[in-house]
């Protein structure tokens, strides 16, 4: 674990020389973060239910170890054209108004970077903005940038604060800003009914078709609220989607990355999450020590991002 801490910026920087990349293919740079929770082997409370089995006083007074931080993923994504045909790299996204069937740009390749928690993910930062710059330097002219990611504050923050992303395109993920909606169309019409279907899908085709979609959502959910009475667990849906879409509108241009053939999904790093971290880290009963977890996260990392060959032999 200790060697592979040491010389792991080194051998990455080997691999990143070494490595393949489809530039004469790619239209669009993507670069997305996340976080999942791990649980850590230190002191910590306790979650759920107190045992309810007769302990001395001593064991009652100590604490169980155990508490669960936050993991930061990244991912740096190349994407190509529109593929003409639905194929395996196509995802459709339909809706009532739209003609033909939307297709997402085809990825071409893609790499992941996974830290342990860390207060303020500083070494993730520095890390995952060496991988970003690898990607710059040998991208041509052109190349559409871009932010996406769900709807954390913290990340948007770091993103908005951080020169290496000024000119990045940004964007919500859309199926997180679809989750919203969702629960603005509980709060109306109640949770699984033939109406709030109804709405949510002629509230997701207006964010999809339309420039100012995410306007005529907030003025339909406007509508609702001030036009009828709700008790107050509905009230609190409503006003928590309509304060989500208000804040994050400006992250919303749907319908301008479809025309343009951009993807609108942070869905590989939502994979990510799952397959590098959760998957391998959070499994029954299972705590991690810092250098431990990281050292597992490294190593997936690489294998995930199709870096083990060459990192083998660096």
């Amino acid at each position: 674990m200790e060697q592979l801490a040491q010389h792991e910026d080194v051998l990455l920087n080997e691999v990143r020389l070494q490595e393949e990349l489809p530039i004469e293919e790619t239209k669009v740079f993507a670069v997305s973060l996340d976080g999942a929770n791990v649980r850590l082997n230190t002191p910590g409370k306790k979650k759920g239910r107190p045992t309810e089995r007769p302990k001395d006083d001593d064991s009652m007074s100590r604490e169980t170890p155990g508490c669960f931080k936050n993991a930061m993923v990244g991912v740096c994504g190349l994407y190509g054209e529109v593929p003409q045909n639905c194929g395996s790299h196509c995802s459709h996204i339909t809706d009532s108004n739209a003609s033909t069937p939307s297709l997402t740009p085809k990825r071409l390749y893609g790499n992941c970077l996974a830290r342990m928690p860390e207060d303020y993910a500083t070494t993730f930062k520095q890390k995952f903005e060496v991988e970003v710059n690898n990607m710059l330097v040998r991208l041509p002219d052109g190349v559409v940038k871009i932010v996406l990611m769900d709807g954390g504050r913290n990340l948007w923050g770091y993103v908005n604060s951080t020169e290496l992303y000024d000119d990045f395109e940004r964007l919500l993920d859309f199926h997180h800003a679809k989750e919203h909606i969702s629960q603005g169309a509980e709060g109306i019409f109640g949770k699984g009914t033939d109406e709030g279907k109804s709405w949510y899908r002629k509230m997701e085709a207006l964010l999809l078709e339309y420039d100012d979609g995410v306007d005529r959502v907030i003025r339909s959910l406007e509508y609702y609220l001030e036009s009828y009475e709700y008790k107050e667990s509905s009230r609190k849906l409503i006003e928590s989607c309509l304060t989500f879409l208000r804040n994050n509108a400006h992250l919303m241009e749907y319908k301008r990355f479809r025309d343009n053939g951009w993807p609108i999904g942070s869905g590989p790093v939502e994979g990510a999450c799952k397959n590098i971290v959760k998957q391998r880290m959070c499994r029954s009963g299972m705590r991690w020590s810092i250098p431990g977890g990281q050292a597992i996260l490294t190593l997936r990392s690489i294998v995930k991002s199709n870096r083990w060959p060459l990192f083998w032999a660096a």
